[in-house]
């Protein structure tokens, strides 16, 4: 019986005969029986060259068929039987084999189609073909068995051509890593090491990663999703290693005040303790436990040096793909720092934004000398080599790229793998700073906030009811001013910030302001960026918000969403959006919880992470503290227990930070407790106050009970430079001492149209 091929799914192949009119017709061909795989093999030549052997033909057809072994015609890989095919002869003869990881324990092989290989598989024990794949898999322990068996094929006269594992790659299968402690020994390390407070706080997952992180002796690449806590979990592996500090931290220029803020309120050290280099000129100081500084100083000659002289063993790296490009400066400057720790913690939850070799210098930097650049390359960027050099901007083997990455230094979980350890929403507070020339505006209006306290102090001595009203009506002036500056002064971090999460990542988000200058420049931002957006604030009708809201949901190109505070706040139904921004802050804690919601609805499954931009030295320091206390009496009193605007801090941490800032507060407002008739005016909140402070402690949670006849003076607050000194200073139109909340709307009403959707 002839020795029927078989086809690259290891069965037998199936003999056909073509009966088309063409030049082939009456040729026979081998091909896959269930036509799974692509194999296919003319059997015989061309039918001219075969017609002086038709009957030969014909026999080998009958036998096939019969079984009979009478005239057996030699088959196109059995004619040169006893002799040694030349490499020359046929394209055939060249065999190429890829292979790659596919698990610690499975290893897959994919080849040519050719007749020898099934043979080899089938002497493999326990390899088997995947149809799906196109691939032969076996037991990574039959590595080096397979290799030899592909080797063997050149005493067959082929040419086999192995693309064989790297040499790391290999190495770590047949030893991988292992921690020299079992996890439940590190648990309780961890229980000692790390703050109880810090240690309670972590939700399970994060724990794990921890862990994780401390198996793989402190140098990873934390990958996990947006919203799932890398920071937190970098602090407790830095307090967890706290023999080894100083600590430096390294990140986004917008993000180094949130980082020291985060330190501070976990770790509970003193602010002097944490350094934030924020110019070149800066000197690090041996004393502090944290430096703080940005990608761009840290690469300044002279920051650098003193980093350099430093030799901290202890290095965070946060939003690491910042070292993507190899021939960055700031790459060549940050890598031998991260090389020369001990521990290193790169955080980013985009570490391969769109091409595998954007991932070689953050794992070379936890990996001194794994492989070169150009290997790395070739095996997993489909690397290929042009008149211009090499072309690394493709991909491939990324199973096993992310094997090896998960083996050795990656630590990733997505939303979907925690959800039901997340909270449904995620608050995190980014402090930014603000320029010199903002931080002096804001101190001379806090020199004049002084100066209408003293004189307010004075009315009230004199019982001048008349001229006390005028004082009040200058100081919540002066309190509206403060706000609108606050926007005004956050706006170059808030656009940098905002830059951020359109570059490094593809989620929708959602923008809230107040004023109509900060939407303005977020709207003009997006346009640059030649990002879709829309756009709704008090100018836009019912009809086309509804229009927008659509947009938004349904448009994968319509990324962002622009809204006011007041005028977009409620009724509106976004919950395509995983983030929500708010740059700029309201009295009132129920209008943002509305915004929040916005994106937390029903019909949503994953959790939305909420960013409140905070600057330091502005009206945020006494507008923040006051919004969360309010929500904490409104959850007393409606929930039955205490809400926060912060859910990812502790109640020890943020009861001793509003200790601290409580000086500040009363010192702005001053001691008379009637000044909650600038935010209220109720006679029953005035009462409240008036008796907490007979009590001997001047409460503040109260304070903004009352806000909607402030809030209608804020939304009309919005600075056109238009508008004339009288209408921009409502101290001098001393009869208009109020506007409801309907007038506001109405003149929010008859302002000119404004774009809602972003140009592309």
């Amino acid at each position: 019986m002839v020795d029927a091929r078989q086809c690259g799914c290891g069965k037998p192949a199936a003999h056909f005969q073509t009966k088309k009119k063409t030049v082939n017709e009456g040729r026979w061909f081998w091909t896959c029986p269930d036509r799974k795989c692509k194999y296919f093999e003319w059997d015989t030549p061309p039918v001219k060259a075969a017609q002086s052997d038709h009957s030969g033909a014909a026999n080998v057809v009958d036998s096939a068929i019969t079984g009979s072994t009478a005239t057996k015609r030699a088959l196109p890989w059995q004619g040169n039987k006893g002799k040694k095919p030349n490499s020359a002869d046929s394209g055939s003869s060249i065999i190429e084999i890829t292979l790659t990881v596919r698990d610690v324990s499975h290893i897959c092989a994919k080849t040519s189609f050719h007749e020898a290989i099934p043979k080899i598989f089938h002497a493999v024990k326990d390899a088997e073909w995947d149809s799906e794949a196109k691939v032969w898999i076996f037991d990574s322990g039959r590595y080096d068995e397979v290799i030899k068996k592909l080797e063997d094929l050149k005493n067959d006269g082929f040419l086999p051509r192995i693309n064989e594992l790297p040499t790391f790659v290999h190495k770590l299968l047949k030893t991988p890593q292992k921690s020299t402690e079992t996890d439940s020994n590190i648990l309780q390390s961890m229980q000692t090491k790390i703050p109880p407070y810090v240690y309670e706080r972590l939700m399970d997952f994060q724990k794990v990663g921890v862990l994780e992180a401390i198996k793989k002796q402190g140098k990873v690449l934390l990958g996990d999703e947006m919203g799932l806590g890398k920071t937190i979990q970098a602090i407790a592996i830095c307090a967890f290693y706290r023999s080894e500090w100083p600590v430096m931290v390294i990140c986004p220029s917008s993000l180094r005040l949130t980082w020291q803020a985060e330190i501070c309120k976990w770790l509970d050290l003193p602010e002097e303790r944490i350094q934030v280099i924020f110019a070149s000129k800066d000197r690090v100081s041996s004393e502090s436990h944290f430096v703080i500084t940005s990608y761009d100083l840290a690469s300044r000659e002279d920051i650098k040096k003193q980093l350099e002289k430093a030799k901290y063993r202890i290095v965070v790296a946060d939003e690491s793909h910042f070292l993507k490009s190899r021939e960055a400066k700031r790459t060549k400057t940050i890598i031998p720092l991260l090389k020369g720790a001990k521990r290193a913690l790169l955080l980013s939850g985009t570490p391969a934004l769109s091409r595998p070799i954007e991932l070689f210098t953050q794992i070379s930097a936890l990996l001194p000398s794994f492989t070169t650049a150009v290997q790395f390359g070739v095996r997993y960027c489909d690397g290929k080599q042009n008149r211009y050099g090499w072309d690394f901007t493709g991909n491939s083997n990324i199973a096993e790229l992310h094997w090896f990455l998960e083996q050795t230094v990656l630590i990733r979980r997505l939303k979907k793998d925690v959800l039901k350890e997340l909270p449904s929403k995620t608050r995190q507070c980014v402090y930014v700073d603000i320029a010199a020339k903002s931080k002096q505006t804001f101190a001379a209006l806090m020199a004049q906030n002084e100066e209408i306290n003293e004189r307010l102090e004075d009315a009230k001595t004199a019982s001048n009811t008349k001229h006390r009203q005028e004082v009040t009506l200058e100081k919540r002036t002066l309190l509206i001013q403060m706000y609108r500056e606050t926007g005004i002064a956050k706006l170059p971090a808030v656009q940098e910030y905002l830059r951020e999460l359109h570059d490094h990542t593809s989620k929708k988000f959602i923008v809230f302001a107040h004023h109509t200058h900060v939407l303005d420049t977020v709207s003009e931002q997006l346009n640059q960026l030649k990002t879709r957006y829309v756009r709704i604030d008090g100018s836009t009708s019912s009809q086309v918000r509804q229009d927008l809201c659509e947009e938004f949901q349904n448009d994968p190109e319509t990324r962002v969403a622009v809204l006011s505070i007041t005028a977009a706040g409620v009724g509106l139904t976004l919950h395509a959006a995983d983030l929500v921004v708010f740059a700029e802050l309201f009295w009132n804690p129920a209008q943002l919880l509305q915004g929040e919601d916005r994106a937390h609805r029903i019909g949503r499954e994953e959790n939305v992470d909420i960013k409140y931009i905070l600057a330091r030295g502005t009206l945020d320091d006494i507008q923040w503290p006051l919004i969360r206390r309010k929500l904490d009496v409104v959850g007393q009193s409606i929930d039955g227990h205490s809400a926060t605007m912060d859910t990812i801090e502790s109640s020890s941490a943020r009861d001793e930070k509003e200790k601290r800032l409580q000086p500040t507060i009363d010192k702005f407002f001053g001691s008379d407790e009637t000044l909650t008739e600038l935010i209220g005016g109720s006679t029953e909140m005035v009462e409240q106050e008036k008796e907490a402070h007979d009590k001997g402690r001047h409460s503040v949670k109260t304070l903004i009970e009352a806000v909607p006849t402030f809030t209608a003076v804020e939304g009309s607050s919005d600075y056109d430079a238009s508008q004339s000194d009288d209408e921009r200073n409502p101290s001098r139109r001393l009869k208009r001492k109020h506007i409801d909340q309907k007038d506001a709307y109405e003149e929010s009403e008859q302002k000119p149209k404004r774009f809602h959707r972003g140009k592309v």
